[in-house]
C-alpha cells in the first residue's frame, strides 16, 4: 500500500493494542501504520467522522473503551476494520 511516499507491508502491521498507550507507543512506535490506517479511515468514512470520534476520546482511554467507542462511532469492530484495511494492501 502506498500513500504518497509512505509504504507499509502486511508483515509490518502490529496489533493496535501494542500501539495504544503512551508506554506502548514508546516501546513499539509505528508511525507508518498509524498514518496509513488513519488515511484509510478518512478515505472510507470521511474526515468529519474521524474528528467526531476523536472528540469522544478521553485522555487515558483504555484499549477496551477505545474499541467500544470505535464500534459505536464507525459501526464496525476495530479488529474487523483493521482486517478490511489490510485486505486493501
Amino acid at each position: 500500500m502506498n500513500y504518497s511516499s509512505i509504504t507499509i507491508q502486511k508483515e509490518d502491521v502490529q496489533d493496535f493494542q501494542m500501539l495504544h498507550g503512551y508506554k506502548d507507543w514508546q516501546e513499539h512506535p509505528n508511525y507508518k501504520q498509524a498514518f496509513a490506517f488513519v488515511h484509510y479511515l478518512i478515505q472510507d468514512t470521511g474526515k468529519d467522522k474521524l474528528l467526531e470520534f476523536c472528540s469522544q476520546l478521553g485522555e487515558k482511554e483504555s484499549y477496551e473503551d477505545f474499541c467500544k467507542k470505535f464500534k459505536d462511532n464507525f459501526g464496525e469492530d476495530l479488529n474487523d476494520y483493521k482486517q478490511k484495511w489490510i485486505q486493501e494492501f
